[in-house]
C-alpha cells in the first residue's frame, strides 16, 4: 500500500513530468548540432514509420479524409501522399510545435494545418468537415488522460476510425496510469474508445517496442 509520504512525491514527480513534456514538445527547436525536423523528416525506413503507415493505408480508402493529431513535420502524411491512391485525398494536421508547423508548410503546401495544443484544437471547429480516418500517433502518451480524453472526445465525433500509436499495455484498464522512468502515461484506450461509441477491431504488435510506444491500435465507429 502507497504511505502518505509516498503520495505527495509521486504526485509531485507527475505535475513536474507533465509540464516537462508539455514544454518539452511546444518549445523544441533545431540547432546547428542537431537538426531534428530532418531527422523526423528522413526517418520514412523506419520500421515503426512502416508499420503505421501499413496499418493507416489498410485502413484509409481511396480518396478517403485524413487527420493526424501529434503531426510534428508531416511525415506520416507526407508518405501516404506519395501513394497513387491518396494523392488527392484531403488531409488535415494539428501540431503545436511552431517550427515543426512551419516545416510543414513549406513541405506539404497542399494539406490544411493547425498549429495547436489539445484545448484550442477542441474549441476550434477544425478541420470542419467529417474526417474518414485519424491517426495519433506517440502523442497520447505524453497527454493526461483528461487532456487525452478531450480530444479523444472531438475525434470520435468527427472519425469513422481512429488509428492510435502508444503503449497499450493498459488499454483494458479503468483509468490513465503515469509511468516516471522514461516519463510517459499508458491509457486504457479501449475503455474511452468503447465509452465514446467506438470498438477495438485491431491490436498490432510495435516491430520495435519502446515505453512509449509499443503497438498499434484500429478502432471503428459502432454501426447504429
Amino acid at each position: 500500500m502507497m504511505s502518505l509520504a509516498t503520495f505527495p512525491r509521486l504526485a509531485f514527480r507527475q505535475l513536474f513530468g507533465d509540464l516537462w513534456m508539455r514544454r518539452h514538445w511546444l518549445t523544441r527547436t533545431s540547432s546547428n548540432a542537431t537538426d531534428y525536423l530532418s531527422d523526423y523528416w528522413n526517418s520514412a525506413d523506419h520500421p515503426i514509420r512502416q508499420a503505421v503507415i501499413e496499418i493507416v493505408a489498410t485502413e484509409l480508402k481511396r480518396g478517403g479524409s485524413l487527420l493526424e493529431y501529434g503531426s510534428h513535420v508531416g511525415i506520416n502524411i507526407h508518405m501516404l501522399k506519395d501513394r497513387e491512391p491518396y494523392r488527392e485525398s484531403a488531409m488535415f494536421a494539428v501540431e503545436p510545435n511552431r517550427e515543426a508547423v512551419d516545416f510543414m508548410a513549406a513541405n506539404l503546401p497542399e494539406i490544411e494545418i493547425l498549429q495547436a495544443e489539445d484545448t484550442k484544437f477542441v474549441a476550434s471547429d477544425f478541420p470542419g468537415r467529417p474526417i474518414d480516418v485519424s491517426l495519433i500517433n506517440c502523442t497520447f502518451c505524453a497527454m493526461s488522460q483528461k487532456r487525452t480524453e478531450r480530444v479523444l472526445d472531438k475525434l470520435c465525433r468527427i472519425s469513422n476510425s481512429i488509428v492510435i500509436g502508444d503503449n497499450l499495455d493498459n488499454i483494458h484498464g479503468p483509468k490513465s496510469e503515469y509511468k516516471v522512468d522514461p516519463v510517459h502515461y499508458r491509457h486504457p484506450f479501449k475503455t474511452m474508445l468503447q465509452n465514446r461509441g467506438f470498438d477495438v477491431v485491431a491490436v498490432t504488435p510495435s516491430p520495435e517496442p519502446r515505453p512509449h510506444l509499443n503497438g498499434f491500435m484500429v478502432a471503428r465507429k459502432q454501426r447504429q
